[in-house]
C-alpha cells in the first residue's frame, strides 16, 4: 500500500483502481474470501490515517469487496460455485469446459465488471478529491512489517491466509 501510495498518492482515483485490480487478480488465484482479508491487512494502515467519515475509505472498502467477488469468477478454483458449475455443465449439458476456456470467458467479464464498479463508485460516492498520500512515516513503517499492538494478529492473519491459499483443493467430482 505504501508503494502504491507513493506512486499514485496524488491520484486517488487511480489508487482506488489499482487496489481493485490487485483484488481482482489475487482473488482469481486464491479464494475470493481470502483475497480481501489479505488485502485489507495491506491497506489498513492507510485507512487508519483517513478520517472516519472519508468517502475515499468507503469507496476503497467497497471497491475491494466487489473486485474480489468479481475476481472469484475468473478461474474455476477461485470459488466453490465455479467448481459446482463445471460439474453441472458436464453432467447436465455434456459440455466439457477446460480451465483455459472458463478463464477466457470469465476474465473479460470480470475485468469489465470491475471497471464498471470503479466508475460507479466514482460517480456515486465521489471519493475525496484530496490526496491519498504521500505515505506518512507511520504507513511506510506499518506496510512492509506490521508493528504495534496488532502486529501478531496481522502476521497470523497473513500466515493463515497464505496457508489456506496454498492448500490443495479437491478436484470436482465427475
Amino acid at each position: 500500500a505504501a508503494a502504491l501510495q507513493e506512486r499514485l498518492g496524488k491520484q486517488p482515483r487511480l489508487f482506488l483502481l489499482a487496489v481493485m485490480l490487485l483484488g481482482l487478480l489475487l482473488s482469481a488465484a486464491i479464494s475470493n474470501v481470502t483475497a480481501p482479508v489479505l488485502l485489507l491487512a495491506v491497506v489498513q494502515p492507510l485507512l487508519q490515517e483517513l478520517p472516519s467519515d472519508s468517502r475515499f475509505s468507503r469507496a476503497l472498502l467497497l471497491g475491494l469487496a466487489f473486485s474480489c467477488n468479481l475476481g472469484g469468477m475468473i478461474t474455476p478454483i477461485a470459488s466453490p460455485q465455479n467448481a459446482i458449475a463445471l460439474v453441472a455443465l458436464q453432467q447436465v449439458v455434456g459440455a466439457d469446459v477446460s480451465f483455459g476456456r472458463w478463464s477466457s470467458v470469465a476474465g473479460p467479464v470480470a475485468l469489465v465488471g470491475t471497471l464498471g464498479v470503479w466508475l460507479l463508485l466514482l460517480l456515486l460516492l465521489r471519493p475525496d478529491r484530496r490526496q491519498v498520500g504521500p505515505a506518512s512515516r507511520r504507513t511506510r513503517r506499518a506496510a512492509p512489517v506490521a508493528r504495534g499492538r496488532h502486529a501478531r494478529g496481522r502476521e497470523r492473519l497473513l500466515l493463515d491466509g497464505a496457508r489456506a491459499a496454498a492448500r490443495p483443493r479437491p478436484a470436482p467430482r465427475r
